[in-house]
């Protein structure tokens, strides 16, 4: 029967007005949006933040390969996906390489890039992040801005980590791809975490396009690095106790069970105390120096705000550098 029929003028049935009922639910259900939020995030999709996207260019360049590590159609897609990606989880995404790091450390290098370019979604050297595959140092240098400061500082040691085995094969292509599609997934986790929505909703609500209004976010939202945040897992920090005391009792058990070398008549021979007496005389002393050298090997991250470094700009970043 069509909803049509079920109406007569003036005489609406029960039955119709039920089966009406369901549709318009069903309508209005649909009507959501199934996807994470708008373009993505799905803080927003309650429409609490303002998210300013005028600030973001698509047409500008997103991956600058002036090491020529990618073929054209390699860059092509590059620029797709990049762009694509940072509208999906409204991040500015960048790709550098070089061959010529001009004597900088590779992170710094990173972070100066991205804000000589003025990059950043919501401002200029606002939220983003730069990943920088340095042929000079041999490095590779993920550098993080704005807000994805607060759910992607702590994840960039480990995104190094994954990424090096791709480049020291030479598969710069998988080294970028993977960079892109981790920390797309970073920020929808971080955009379902309520443990983020206080950082959301204080960047979204006001002005952070200043350093000292970044600064002043990243002091209270950006996590802080010490001993205590780095055991943060209560499991882990008890499965670590009971580990420390049974190592402590091992050895306390240890000691107790071991015979005694020393005793009464140690000291006595026929009888008597036979005590020696020896004299050492001081004559000199030999001071040696020596030079201790740094482990440039693994992941490095800056210090500053939430353990990140400042550019040359006077911007603060966070992020994580190794070799490769």
């Amino acid at each position: 029967m069509k909803i049509k029929e079920l109406f007569v003028k003036g005489k609406t049935s029960l039955k119709a007005s039920a089966f009406m009922g369901m549709v318009l639910i069903v309508t209005g259900m649909l009507s959501i949006p199934c996807d994470k939020g708008i373009n993505g995030i799905t803080a927003y999709a309650a429409g609490s933040y303002n998210v300013d996207d005028s600030h973001y260019d698509d047409t500008e360049p997103k991956i600058y390969d002036e090491a020529d590590l990618f073929s054209e159609n390699e860059e092509q897609k590059l620029q797709e996906t990049l762009v694509k990606t940072a509208k999906k989880i409204k991040l500015d995404l960048i790709i550098v390489t070089t061959d010529y790091n001009r004597g900088k450390d590779s992170l710094l290098y990173a972070s100066d890039f991205y804000d000589d370019n003025g990059f950043g979604y919501d401002y200029e050297c606002g939220s983003g992040v730069i990943m920088l595959i340095d042929m000079d140092n041999r490095e590779v240098a993920i550098s993080t801005a704005g807000l994805c400061r607060v759910y992607l500082d702590r994840e960039t040691d480990d995104m190094v980590e994954d990424i090096t085995p791709y480049l020291s094969d030479g598969e710069y292509m998988e080294a970028a791809e993977y960079f892109i599609n981790e920390v797309r997934e970073l920020a929808l986790d971080a955009a379902d975490d309520k443990n983020y929505e206080e950082a959301f909703e204080a960047w979204y609500s006001s002005d952070y396009s200043s350093i000292s209004a970044q600064d002043e976010f990243y002091d209270k939202y950006v996590p802080q690095e010490n001993f205590f945040t780095t055991f943060k897992n209560p499991f882990i920090d008890i499965v670590i106790a009971l580990v420390i005391a049974l190592i402590a009792v091992l050895i306390m058990s240890s000691s107790a069970k071991t015979k005694a070398t020393v005793n009464e008549k140690t000291y006595m021979q026929g009888g008597h105390m036979d005590l020696k007496v020896r004299h050492d005389q001081f004559t000199h002393t030999t001071t040696t120096r020596r030079k201790i050298q740094t482990d440039n090997g693994g992941s490095r991250s800056g210090g500053g705000h939430g353990g990140g470094h400042v550019s040359s700009s006077g911007h603060s970043h966070g992020g994580s550098s190794g070799k490769f």
